[in-house]
């Protein structure tokens, strides 16, 4: 019976880092397949529309404008993001280093989705902040500010970690285990 090689702490990584991916991929393919149902079976655009008709609708920012106008588009390119998100992570598992490289831009792209959602977040709130005095509009302008705290706990909890993996990713042990 051959002797079985003992695993590098960098091939682990690799491993278990890939096996991760490949499940969140999993999952997201199924949640945007599950999104993109709902929205063909239960969405009534005709509503949607008269909401960003309406005046509350309109001072929305352009952003959630388009993001509602496009709720489709948006299912379908979360699902090709997830199926393309599942490749790669196999191409990871298989150490090809256009998966490695894919993922550094990927954590990249995350960190600049968790920028950019703090600043829409910081966009749209302010108007949701300036309320009377009422028990109600002053509840809801703490929860805003809970909300707001958790968000950027969460959003910099991912940039650090996206920090983190990108760095693991461009050591050289981690990049000796990738070929072409």
């Amino acid at each position: 019976m051959p002797k079985k090689e003992i695993e590098s702490e960098a091939s682990r990584f690799i491993s278990v880092i890939s096996g991760i991916l490949i499940v969140v991929a999993v999952a997201a393919m199924l949640m945007a397949t599950l999104q993109y149902e709902l929205i063909q079976t239960r969405v009534s655009f005709e509503d949607i529309q008269l909401y960003l008709d309406s005046p509350r609708g309109q001072r929305l920012p352009d952003i959630v404008r388009f993001y509602h106008n496009n709720l489709l588009l948006m299912a379908q390119v979360a699902l090709f993001v997830s199926a393309f998100t599942l490749f790669n992570a196999v191409g990871l598992l298989k150490r090809k280093n256009w998966a490695r490289l894919y993922f550094m831009l990927f954590f990249l792209a995350g960190i600049a989705w968790c920028v950019g959602g703090m600043l829409m977040y910081e966009a749209m709130v302010p108007d949701a902040l300036q309320v009377g005095g009422s028990l109600r509009e002053s509840t809801s302008v703490v929860i805003l500010h809970i909300f707001r705290v958790v968000s950027y706990a969460v959003s910099s909890g991912f940039i650090i970690l996206f920090l983190w993996l990108i760095r693991k990713l461009s050591l050289s042990e981690i990049r000796k285990e990738f070929r072409e």
